[in-house]
């Protein structure tokens, strides 16, 4: 009996070893690593290539009336118009180039960013370029909503 006991542990040993196994990278995305020494993005990861499951939002946005101060870029023709009661702004810091500005609610609940760039860059990829700054700042960082949004032109809400 004893050695049927041992020859099972043995083989649920021996079948465990082969498994995959589960790890997390330094930027926290979930993979799964094989024995052959590959490794694949786990379905879950937050780093996978979702870009083609972003929605389009048709609905028609518009300023609200409290929204009264236009913040500008100086790098490309577009402006943020905010409720100056509730926000706050600030350019970048001096050792910085990105974003071109912060704001902050002054309830402490809420912060934003305005990143501008004259690189082009392909709406499929805005996702994971900003995702991946995103974890330079923060590690656990994640997108938990995402969308397009046409006004006179296509634009990736993330």
């Amino acid at each position: 009996m004893n050695k049927f006991v041992i020859l099972f542990f043995l083989l649920i040993a021996v079948n465990t070893s082969r498994a995959q196994i589960n790890a997390l990278t330094e930027n926290g995305r979930q993979v799964v690593l094989f024995d052959n020494g590959t490794w694949k993005y786990s379905a879950d990861s937050t780093g996978g290539n979702l870009t083609d499951t972003i929605k389009t939002n048709r609905a028609k946005f518009v300023k609200s009336p409290y929204a009264t101060f236009l913040v500008k870029s100086n790098t490309v023709n577009v402006g943020v118009y905010i409720n100056p009661a509730k926000w706050t702004f600030s350019p970048h810091r001096d050792n910085e180039i990105v974003p071109e500005y912060r704001f902050s609610l002054k309830s402490g609940n809420g912060q934003a960013m305005l990143a501008t760039e004259k690189t082009p860059i392909n709406l499929k990829n805005m996702r994971n370029i900003a995702l991946i700054n995103a974890q330079k700042a923060a590690a656990d960082a994640r997108i938990t909503g995402q969308e397009y949004r046409i006004t006179i032109i296509k634009r990736c809400f993330i």
